[in-house]
């Protein structure tokens, strides 16, 4: 199951569990990170065709760790201290647990550790026990069409939306969107005019 069915599952799977916890390691708004990612890419984008080639990417993630082991090396000497890596750790710790607590009580409860772990289980496509880089940009793109009023957030209205669209698309009712079921999903959107 590929294309349009796995992302009718994810729209689903981040309509029910709020996916945002996993969708992306930045604090920053939604709107903000796309907009840092573009920069990023952009400026990464030498030849400037449009596209990412293998030894752009590598040098954009030398440039992000070069940056990232700067921001950490407060002594400027140009190594990471023990005490230096250890407030690192700290900080993502930190980021994490901000990301985690929903409720914004202080506290990772018992119900937004749940949450994220079946989050971050529906995600994990291909059941390797890890959301790889493809896994997150399906389940933030997917978390991109739930979210129909562009807030960052999906809301009860939208997650309703996205299930009714999965079920939909669902017509033998396994609880799986196949390659017919996608097909035929994608002729109805266009007989109505969504893209």
């Amino acid at each position: 199951m590929n294309g349009i069915g796995r992302l009718f599952g994810i729209a689903a799977l981040v309509a029910a569990c709020g996916l945002t916890a996993w969708a992306d390691d930045a604090p920053a708004a939604d709107g903000e990170q796309q907009n840092r990612r573009q920069r990023l890419r952009d400026a990464a984008d030498t030849d400037g065709d449009g596209k990412l080639s293998k030894d752009e990417r590598r040098a954009m993630r030398q440039k992000i760790r070069q940056r990232m082991k700067q921001k950490a090396d407060t002594d400027g000497d140009g190594k990471l201290s023990d005490a230096e890596r250890k407030a690192l750790r700290e900080k993502r710790r930190a980021r994490k647990k901000d990301r985690l607590d929903t409720n914004d009580d202080g506290k990772v409860g018992k119900r937004e550790r749940k949450r994220a772990r079946r989050a971050k289980d529906r995600a994990d496509t291909n059941d390797d026990g890890k959301v790889g880089p493809r896994e997150r940009k399906r389940a933030r793109r997917a978390k991109d069409r739930a979210d129909t009023n562009d807030d960052g957030k999906v809301g009860k209205r939208e997650r309703k939306r996205a299930r009714r669209a999965k079920d939909r698309a669902d017509t033998n009712d396994d609880g799986k969107v196949g390659k017919r079921e996608r097909k035929r999903a994608r002729k109805r959107a266009k007989r109505r005019g969504r893209r």
